[in-house]
């Protein structure tokens, strides 16, 4: 593939460098002329709560400013708390709070595109300041450089993390930095994990920097993680000790990469493939995999519920986010699925 021609015009929301051909910013998101529309399928994101004004459940009231109600003082729910794109054949995505969570810090964007389908899951990182806004635009900005990219290769899925990462950056409150631009050391500021994926046809790319995970469940055979966790059990593993054990540690899903202005330099793992046969890739966060967290298993939970669901994709990743809700809901989940080939 030959290197992108960078000799377009200028976003006006970030001043990021643009090709001639592209109509919105590889690195926010941002239309490039004012009568850009919009992409046709919007980014399912976590947002900050409910509008004020939105009724509650008990019926007597509705939000405050800070999303409570102002009659039973319970958090109102969130339209972000649960939501799907569907494509139809061509995949689906679900993200949904869970059941112990306040909030969901999830994302994901799913876009339907003239070649194939460019997907992105975001988690954010709970203990950092604005995780939801961290995920939103972390999954709108790379699937903004899937979405313009004329072939897949390397430099493609890098420069989507990269996006991504200056997308999280630009969310960071002035507040948080000192006077360089770095966070102050007593900050912890806006950061998430991210995976991302473009399918044209049977060629797949991937590319993942966190514990957000990517699965190829072929039609027949084993299953396969696609990368590799961020993470201590990761580590852990690699030097041998039993998953079993690495995964029962306490600092088992402690992350050790992430995208974030503390997060050091960007080492994301990159897939690219040609499928040889049927199949469908799936992205999750851990809110799934973490009940499902050997590759038999999620191969095995996968094909299980796109048998119930008569192999449509809408309907087996709603089941999909069910499954985790019942088994404990410990955390936000988010779950997209992508027949391969796509259609």
């Amino acid at each position: 593939m030959s290197a992108p021609n960078f000799t377009g015009p200028t976003c006006p929301a970030c001043g990021e460098r643009c090709t001639p051909t592209d109509q919105f910013c590889e690195s926010c998101g941002a239309p490039l002329s004012p009568g850009a529309a919009g992409p046709a399928t919007p980014p399912v994101e976590a947002a900050a709560g409910p509008a004020p004004g939105a009724p509650c459940a008990c019926g007597n009231g509705a939000a405050d400013p800070d999303g409570y109600c102002d009659s039973c003082g319970r958090l109102v729910p969130a339209v972000s708390d649960h939501a799907e794109t569907d494509l139809g054949p061509a995949g689906a995505l679900v993200t949904d709070r869970g059941l112990l969570h306040s909030r969901n810090e999830d994302a994901g964007h799913l876009l339907a595109l003239g070649t194939g389908v460019a997907v992105a899951v975001a988690d954010g990182v709970s203990t950092s300041e604005d995780p939801q806004k961290a995920s939103a635009a972390a999954a709108r900005a790379a699937v903004a450089v899937l979405a313009n990219a004329t072939t897949l290769d390397d430099a493609t899925l890098t420069g989507c993390v990269r996006a991504a990462s200056a997308a999280v950056a630009a969310v960071t409150d002035p507040v948080l930095l000192d006077g360089s631009g770095d966070p102050l050391p007593t900050a912890s500021v806006p950061a998430c994990t991210l995976v991302a994926a473009y399918v044209a046809g049977s060629d797949l790319g991937i590319v993942s920097v966190g514990d957000s995970r990517a699965y190829w469940i072929p039609a027949d055979g084993p299953g396969e993680q696609l990368g590799v966790d961020d993470s201590w059990a990761a580590d852990a593993i690699a030097d041998g000790t039993d998953p079993a054990q690495a995964y029962a540690d306490r600092r088992a899903h402690t992350i050790t990469a992430w995208l974030g202005l503390d997060a050091g330099p960007l080492s994301p793992h990159l897939t690219r493939r040609t499928a040889a046969g049927p199949g469908m890739l799936v992205l999750c966060s851990d809110g799934l995999w973490n009940y499902a967290p050997a590759v038999e298993e999620m191969t095995s939970l996968v094909r299980h519920h796109l048998h119930a669901a008569a192999g449509v994709p809408a309907v087996a990743a709603r089941s999909l986010v069910d499954f985790a809700r019942a088994a404990g809901g410990a955390d936000n989940i988010t779950v997209a699925l992508i027949p391969v080939p796509t259609r």
